[in-house]
């Protein structure tokens, strides 16, 4: 077992509803991404990228309504960019501040 905290998402959570459905198709999106050859070969770090990107995702959809909230007001670009400033801060709160 290997502990991973969780993001700091503050006080601004507007619906919890999906997140973990974010989490996991983060999680299965990471590992899959690059085809099946390299998802025989995954490595303990591959593996926890792709943890950190499903709660990453997860973490970040709270801050939207409904289970579809993210996918509905962030593009795929600016997506890339609030994961990379959230893994950079481990917080979402300290992110979403400044969007």
């Amino acid at each position: 077992w290997k502990t991973m905290p969780a993001y700091w998402v503050g006080n601004s959570i507007k619906d919890t509803a999906g997140s973990g459905d974010w989490c996991s198709a983060g999680i299965i999106h990471a590992i899959c991404r690059f085809g099946r050859e390299h998802f025989k070969n995954l490595t303990h770090e591959d593996i926890q990228y792709s943890i950190n990107f499903g709660q990453a995702l997860a973490a970040l959809n709270c801050y939207y309504t409904g289970a579809r909230g993210l996918m509905y007001n962030v593009s795929k670009e600016n997506l890339e960019i609030l994961i990379q400033n959230i893994w950079d801060n481990r917080s979402v709160s300290h992110v979403m501040e400044q969007e």
